[in-house]
C-alpha cells in the first residue's frame, strides 16, 4: 500500500496482530517506526498529513 492510501479508518491493519498474539509492546514500536516514516514523508513533502497522528 502507498503512503498516501493509508487512512486513519484503517485500524484493521493494526487489530489483526492484536488478535494473532502480538505483543502490545511490539504493535507500539511497529506504530512509532510507521509514524516516523510519516513524519519523514510529510518532510518530503511526499504526504500531506500522517494517518497515525492523534489530530486525524
Amino acid at each position: 500500500m502507498q503512503l498516501g492510501a493509508v487512512r486513519p479508518s484503517h485500524d484493521d491493519l493494526v487489530r489483526p496482530l492484536a488478535s494473532e498474539g502480538v505483543a502490545e509492546s511490539n504493535i507500539y514500536a511497529l506504530h512509532a517506526g510507521l509514524s516516523q516514516s510519516y513524519a519523514d514523508a510529510i518532510h518530503d513533502g511526499l504526504v500531506a498529513r500522517s494517518p497515525c497522528s492523534h489530530r486525524t
